[in-house]
């Protein structure tokens, strides 16, 4: 009797799962006859097929059967069910990611959720296709917008999808400092014009960042040529280097990006500069077989040989020191500091980002806290800011923001500002801390770290003076005006340490957080508590 039972209910489930998928069949080939066969026989309408759990109704508004989708729902199929791996896709996304506007609309006035809580994944789905008819209608009954429905809209560069998007509401900003980037990196790297990276940047968006894990900056990711020229009129930072040692000329050379070349060896970018592979732009371009850019950088690599071989042959001649002139940058020099300095000045802080917050963009102006303040306010928003903020314990509740920290350390000349670690601004930082010391009339030293390691540049009276990067313990790139390379640890850590604790520069381990829901206020480790004089913040969306 048991194994009679047993065999019964084995046909049972297997006649049962030939009706689901007949069901299916007859739903995908729109037979509206069978459909309403097997439904009256007693089929499951919510039955789930074998591959990614579509069900009927799923089905049906793929291939866009309105009469099939209503016989469905006449027989109790469930209109916001959901299907996918986790569960996420229901018969209005399938709809409209399909392009299927009458579909949608008759799921709508059958009682479809638009909204997920407070986003409309059916929208991303449209945008994500460039289908404007679709996404007109969802915005009429006030669909929201998720993070990456701009990202998605970017895949494909349709710019009028992007542009009605953004027209309606959606954000090139604010929406994490990753997805932020995200959606600068995808504009950059469409190849077919500029016209979608000019309509972020006239969106808010930041366009000079730090944009994909390896460190580049929107200028390396540039796949037009006019994208390339539009970022380095706006100001994208020529020495940039990503963690393959690569520059702006690099990239521009490798693409055959012949004018955008000349802008850059114009602004001062190194055609010698050589890679981690130990390519010079002038290789990449002959590599790629780039005609045009090869003939320009090969000029300007002879040039700079030409130069450099008349300066050997005739030396200025020597003069008396009264009447000697001599540049900025060969004035400059290191001093010892007067002042104590931390052992640990760098890699305290370093320790607590590498806990939670794992990029991070900071830098120092030698300077008081009040003229640092007071000329801040030429590069940063005036308004907004809270003035001494409280000041706390790290904690694993904390939550980040995008933002300014202004930090008073006790008996140091520096003043450290802090670029939120949770929205890592590479160039934004290199170009403050090199404005501040032009205004100031001192020194800046920047540190940065992303995902491709860490970078350190030092500005003096507005001109850079050295610039280095390393990562795991290895020293990447390094260009000084006024020194050698040093000797120098073979730890991140440790190089960090000695490169900022030459200067008496001391980073506080510390991050912005809230207090509660209207104060902001600095989170301090413990061993910098005594330390940290005085924090200003500025409030989140301020930072542009």
């Amino acid at each position: 009797m048991k194994v009679q039972a047993k065999s019964n209910q084995s046909k049972l489930k297997k006649q049962i799962e030939r009706d689901n998928t007949s069901l299916l069949h007859a739903c995908r080939k729109g037979d509206l006859g069978k459909v309403k066969q097997l439904l009256s026989e007693g089929v499951d309408p919510d039955a789930h097929g074998k591959t990614y759990g579509f069900r009927p109704l799923h089905t049906a508004a793929s291939h866009n059967h309105i009469p099939i989708a209503r016989a469905l729902l006449e027989a109790g199929a469930d209109i916001n069910a959901r299907i996918g791996y986790g569960g996420t896709d229901r018969a209005l996304e399938v709809a409209a990611g399909d392009g299927h506007l009458a579909m949608v609309k008759f799921l709508i006035a059958q009682g479809a959720e638009i909204n997920r809580g407070e986003v409309c994944p059916a929208l991303t789905r449209a945008a994500d296709k460039g289908h404007l008819p679709i996404i007109d209608l969802l915005l009429k009954y006030k669909a929201g917008f998720e993070q990456n429905v701009l990202d998605m809209a970017l895949w494909d560069g349709n710019v009028k999808v992007v542009e009605h998007l953004l027209k309606a509401g959606a954000k090139a900003v604010g929406n994490g400092a990753k997805q932020d980037r995200e959606i600068v990196s995808r504009a950059v790297r469409q190849s077919r014009s500029a016209e979608l990276t000019k309509l972020l940047a006239e969106h808010g968006a930041d366009v000079l960042s730090a944009s994909d894990y390896d460190g580049s900056t929107p200028l390396h990711r540039a796949c037009h040529e006019d994208t390339a020229l539009f970022l380095i009129e706006k100001g994208a930072y020529v020495h940039a280097v990503s963690a393959s040692g690569n520059t702006p000329l690099h990239s521009c050379a490798s693409r055959g990006f012949a004018q955008a070349c000349k802008r850059l060896l114009k602004l001062g970018a190194d055609p010698r500069a050589k890679n981690r592979d130990g390519d010079t732009p002038r290789t990449l371009a002959k590599r790629y077989d780039k005609k045009e850019t090869y003939q320009l950088l090969n000029e300007a690599f002879r040039a700079q040989n030409s130069s450099r071989t008349n300066q050997r042959n005739n030396p200025p001649a020597k003069q008396k020191p009264e009447k000697q002139t001599t540049t900025l940058r060969h004035q400059f020099r290191i001093k010892k500091p007067a002042w104590k300095v931390s052992p640990r000045c760098a890699s305290g802080f370093m320790k607590l980002a590498e806990e939670g917050y794992p990029e991070f963009a900071i830098f120092a102006v030698k300077a008081g806290f009040a003229e640092v303040v007071a000329k801040g306010q030429n590069l940063w928003p005036k308004v907004g800011w809270q003035r001494k903020v409280g000041i706390k314990s790290p904690g694993k509740a904390d939550g980040g923001f995008s933002t300014v920290s202004l930090i008073e350390i006790r008996d140091n000349p520096w003043t450290m500002v802090l670029v939120s670690m949770w929205a890592n601004d590479v160039t934004n930082t290199v170009n403050w801390a090199e404005k501040l010391s032009k205004q100031v009339r001192t020194t800046a030293v920047a540190f940065c770290d992303g995902d491709g390691g860490y970078q350190l540049s030092i500005h003096w009276l507005g001109e850079l003076q050295e610039f280095i990067t390393w990562c795991g313990g290895g020293v990447d790139h390094f260009k000084s005006t006024f020194r050698k390379k040093p000797k120098l640890p073979k730890k991140d850590e440790q190089i960090a340490d000695q490169l900022i604790g030459e200067h008496g520069i001391y980073f506080a381990p510390c991050y912005p957080c809230e207090l509660d829901t209207k104060r902001l206020g600095l989170a301090v480790a413990p061993e910098a508590k005594d330390l940290v004089v005085r924090a200003d913040l500025l409030e989140p969306g301020r930072l542009r």
